[in-house]
């Protein structure tokens, strides 16, 4: 017979947890925690834009797919776009052209808020427009409703400035057109039955303007005899260089805190001081930082590339 043995050397060892805070599962992990002193938005499992209350963690879904996108960490902004959801208040200048019909559609909230605004005069164009007091980099954002109606036939345009900036959109198709010597950028988000445009300006913008039928044809020519009605929801204006969340108002601008996301490293054993860390984002993109932990707590910064937080490592 013959015998093998084994030393008392030969052991199992397990490789130690990588520190990590997942946040893919639609629940804060253990060390996580978050607080933020005011309510703020974000789109739920259904699509449905939703008001989580104060210090509300926020998972947020793409409003199309439904997919999970990650926790939501966002800076402090303030919407200064008064009566964001009524658009026949006087607090919107209107072109004498513009006919504003308020709460006809079903808006992304799911309240029936939605204005349509209709210019049928072919002498004037029909806008409604808000200045404001500051001349800043701003960025103007507003959700338009999908429609059957293409570009030749008429399309709508979101403005800032000065200097001039406009996006023009395709409300059938969401295609849109930059142009003006101010816009520094402009985007659209595909939310279901709605678009939202983002418009970010120059240096020193202090009005939006939004334009219902600026032009028709396939080449986006402006024209003043175009004609038409679109329909639309929550306008926003933000110092800033991005768009953030929806923040509604009504006779005052409002504030959204910043959402504060605190990860205890201490529970991984992880001493003091400089930790280099990996932020992952929604788009499987990810960028490297250093936070500095104390008292074995370290918090996520809201300047981050992406606000769509899915995963924190240490590198």
């Amino acid at each position: 017979m013959i015998a093998i043995g084994f030393g008392p050397s030969l052991t199992t060892h397990r490789a130690p947890a990588k520190a990590a805070f997942d946040f893919t599962s639609g629940v804060l992990p253990a060390g996580a925690t978050l607080t933020r002193a005011s309510s703020a938005s974000r789109f739920d499992a259904a699509g449905m834009l939703t008001t989580e209350p104060v210090d509300g963690v926020r998972f947020d879904h793409d409003p199309v797919t439904r997919a999970l996108l990650g926790v939501l960490i966002e800076p402090e902004r303030r919407n200064e776009a008064l009566r964001s959801q009524d658009l026949a208040h006087t607090a919107w200048s209107k072109v004498s052209g513009l006919v504003v019909t308020s709460d006809t559609h079903i808006a992304p909230d799911g309240t029936t808020t939605a204005d349509t605004l209709t210019d049928s005069s072919t002498a004037q164009y029909g806008s409604a427009a808000q200045t404001f007091g500051v001349a800043t980099q701003r960025t103007a954002s507003v959700f338009v409703r999908k429609d059957a109606t293409g570009r030749s036939d008429r399309f709508a345009v979101l403005r800032g400035g000065p200097p001039l900036s406009d996006l023009s959109i395709d409300t059938a198709t969401g295609e849109l057109l930059r142009a003006g010597a101010g816009i520094v950028s402009g985007t659209v988000r595909d939310c279901g039955s709605f678009w939202r445009l983002v418009l970010v300006g120059g240096a020193a913008a202090d009005r939006i303007e939004f334009y219902t039928a600026a032009g028709a044809g396939a080449a986006w020519p402006y024209a003043v005899t175009a004609t038409g009605s679109t329909i639309v929801w929550g306008f926003q204006s933000e110092q800033g260089a991005t768009a953030t969340s929806y923040i509604p108002t009504d006779a005052a601008p409002a504030t959204r805190a910043a959402d504060v996301l605190t990860l205890d490293w201490g529970r991984f054993a992880i001493p003091d001081g400089p930790l280099p860390l990996r932020y992952l984002f929604d788009d499987g993109s990810s960028q490297d930082g250093t936070a500095t932990v104390t008292g074995g707590l370290a918090t996520v910064p809201t300047t981050l590339a992406r606000p769509w937080l899915r995963r924190v490592e240490r590198r």
